[in-house]
């Protein structure tokens, strides 16, 4: 298989990413600036309150979609949101 052919696999797997997939990788961590999780560490209510907290976390998570269906448990267009924030993006 070429890369191609992995992309388009891990694609169909984590977008969009289901609660099974969140539960999953609950346990899997990666390595950026520090060590983080794959997927949220509160909840709603406490990113709704702190706000900046769910900014940094989103932008250091590895895993976007499976960061955000953690927190939105909905099965909403995640790949389409996250594209959409990047145009906002000015790096």
């Amino acid at each position: 298989m070429d890369s191609n052919g992995y992309v388009a696999g891990y694609s169909r797997f984590i977008n969009p990413p289901s609660l099974d997939t969140v539960k999953e990788f609950s346990n899997f961590s990666f390595l950026n600036v520090g060590t983080h999780s794959m997927v949220a560490e509160k909840n709603l209510l406490y990113y709704t309150v702190n706000p900046q907290k769910f900014i940094d976390e989103f932008l250091n998570n590895g895993s976007k979609s499976i960061f955000l269906r953690s927190i939105f448990k909905l099965p909403l267009p995640y790949a389409n949101i996250i594209d959409f924030i990047r145009k906002f993006d000015k790096g």
